[in-house]
């Protein structure tokens, strides 16, 4: 299929003429989401952690779909039959790139005034923190494959509010985006008085139950 990566920086984006359904999971990950543009003429892939994890906004992405887009993008237009060259043509490519930059700061505003949930921040090349509302900080970190494929161990950190004595959990055969969806959950959970397997130790530990 004919498609266009949107990457995060200026001149990051490109076309691809026959890419495979391997090449946009390499790009946006398994378990990414779609959403459709807002002229319906493209399905826009989202990667897959851009609703657990504050992701760079994607001010083109963004700008096609209407709602906001974090973390690199793939947009396959509908119609496969056009020839590349026509359908993203430089008409098409100088309204996106004009469209990104009117809208792009005001993007940003609105994304940090309208975000409604936290979520987990990268602050290392391999480690995810999220500051939730139970635990001063929930620290994530996977393991490599020896292939370098597709991580599924997964040691996860829960620091208590006043403690630099972490409890320490570990997660297997499940997905970095399961994993942190799970954790943000759990917390929302415990914050009410609901306790999910994964935070049961972690709060008995920490005398919180």
């Amino acid at each position: 299929m004919k498609c266009m990566v949107l990457g995060l920086g200026r001149g990051s984006s490109r076309v691809i003429e026959d890419a495979t359904d391997v090449d946009i999971r390499r790009i946006v990950g398994e378990q990414y989401d779609t959403v459709s543009s807002a002229d319906g003429k493209f399905t826009i892939y989202v990667h897959e952690l851009w609703l657990v994890a504050d992701l760079p906004l994607n001010a083109s992405a963004s700008a096609l779909a209407g709602v906001v887009i974090g973390g690199p993008a793939v947009i396959v237009p509908l119609d496969q039959e056009t020839l590349v060259e026509k359908t993203f043509n430089p008409t098409f490519l100088s309204w996106l790139i004009e469209r990104t930059v009117v809208i792009e700061d005001k993007l940003e505003n609105l994304y940090e005034q309208n975000r409604t949930q936290k979520n987990f921040v990268l602050v290392d090349s391999d480690r995810w923190v999220y500051n939730g509302k139970v635990f001063a900080a929930i620290v994530v970190s996977s393991d490599e494959e020896p292939d370098g494929s597709d991580p599924r161990r997964h040691n996860i950190w829960f620091f208590a509010p006043g403690s630099m004595d972490p409890f320490s959990v570990r997660m297997v055969d499940y997905s970095l985006r399961e994993v942190l969806e799970d954790l943000i959950l759990g917390d929302e959970a415990a914050a009410e008085g609901s306790i999910q397997e994964t935070f049961r130790a972690p709060l008995q530990h920490f005398g919180l139950i």
